[in-house]
């Protein structure tokens, strides 16, 4: 990957004045008082449940005081570069899993297989564990699951006098609801034309980002633009869908909350706002393609910094937070998807059909590719189906293009 380097490198070479990757610290005697300092960015609720485990953990491990640090959510990259420029870190960071890859290659987070995490693989959701694989290393852990849903308005469903969407859905019944829905008041589906929308289409009709074998962009495949195919022929063909992903038109989320749109995909930690909204909604999983009813893993997961002076510690409350007990705390009180395996089984959905369909989903996740330069990727591809939605490409010629621009720019050696 050396084109896009041009970027990435610079940070890369300003990591690399902190992170050396020298032997790790010995665990601290029993006895021995330590702080640990986390950099989360929690919203108000969720940070609220996050020092209630906080106190749990504290207990448990008298001689540990976890001292949290709320960074808002817009400032956390920036708050991370400025500490590892300075060297005024924590030990555990909250970062996107976009990011990882950029500071395990600069050296700056340890390799948790070093502190045994491998063998605690089996513990955790596959696709989210191995959404933190880099270069065949595990790098940080999801503290929670987030994915992409269909979301729909039950009261523009029950208007049209139409059943609900089911998890048996493929996109035959996905394209008549859309048709049934649309009039001329509201459209039956909208999305952007951001990769992060459209990827859950494109997997489910088996489209792939990279192949680990052969180290490439591997979207340029039949697969793919039979996926992107569908999408564009909801708007050009069908007219079921408007062109949210214009300036000037309504953005699918803000159209989905005026009802102006019957049916969006979004991702699990944005339900929150239409519950704000007081919008009478549900959530199915996503209508299956060709490949199933597939989706990505999103989110964020827990790192430990290379300049901890306790990662063993470190690690000791990040287990403790992916834990069954903690994770079924968690989910219980947040209606949000656990990363730990056993708790899924566990929690009780029976108050929260919402959480129920969202574990159900999540068994139907593939894991985040590990991409140095994820959002340059991102941007590269969404520019070309946003210019397959406008038809000024074919969808064939957009997942060309987006191919190669991608393998050009981040998997040319």
């Amino acid at each position: 990957m050396k084109i896009y380097k041009a970027t990435v490198l610079v940070l890369v070479l300003s990591f690399l004045v902190v992170g050396c990757q020298s032997p790790l610290p010995d665990p601290v005697d029993p006895d021995t008082e330590i702080t640990l300092e986390i950099w989360e960015t929690y919203g108000e609720e969720e940070r609220k449940v996050f020092l209630e485990i906080v106190d749990k953990f504290e207990k448990k491990h008298p001689n540990i005081t976890i001292e949290a640090k709320n960074i808002k959510r817009g400032q956390k990259w920036g708050e991370l570069q400025k500490g590892l420029a300075t060297g005024d870190l924590p030990d555990i960071a909250k970062v996107d899993m976009e990011y990882v890859p950029t500071l395990a290659e600069a050296r700056a987070i340890i390799n948790l297989n070093y502190l045994g995490i491998d063998e605690e693989g089996d513990k955790y959701l596959k696709s989210a564990f191995e959404s933190n694989r880099y270069q065949g290393r595990i790098y940080g852990v999801p503290k929670r699951v987030d994915t992409s849903v269909l979301i729909y308005n039950k009261s523009l469903f029950d208007k049209a006098d139409l059943s609900y969407p089911l998890s048996s859905w493929d996109y035959e019944d996905f394209i008549e609801a859309s048709l049934a829905l649309t009039d001329s008041d509201v459209y039956g589906f909208a999305m952007s034309s951001r990769l992060e929308g459209v990827l859950p289409i494109l997997l489910s009709h088996g489209a792939s980002l990279t192949d680990e074998k052969s180290k490439e962009f591997t979207l340029n495949t039949e697969k793919a633009i039979e996926g992107l195919s569908l999408i564009t022929s909801l708007h050009k063909e069908h007219a079921t869908m408007e062109g949210a992903w214009l300036s000037d038109v309504t953005s699918s989320r803000e159209g989905f909350i005026q009802q102006q749109y019957a049916m969006i995909i979004d991702c699990t930690d944005s339900l929150s706002r239409y519950e704000d909204e007081d919008l009478d909604f549900g959530v199915s999983t996503i209508p299956a393609g060709t490949s199933g009813a597939i989706s990505s893993i999103k989110g964020n997961s827990m790192v430990i910094l290379e300049d901890s002076s306790y990662p063993h510690e470190a690690y000791k409350f990040i287990k403790f937070l992916t834990s069954e007990e903690i994770q079924v705390f968690w989910a219980e009180k947040l209606g949000q998807i656990p990363v730990n395996s056993k708790a899924v089984s566990t929690i009780n959905t029976d108050d929260n059909p919402i959480l129920e369909v969202m574990l159900k989903q999540a068994e139907q996740t593939v894991p985040r590719p590990a991409i140095l330069g994820y959002s340059r990727m991102e941007e590269l591809v969404s520019r070309e189906i946003k210019a397959a939605l406008k038809g000024d490409k074919s969808p064939s010629k957009a997942i060309q293009d987006a191919s190669d621009r991608v393998n050009e720019e981040l998997f040319t050696e």
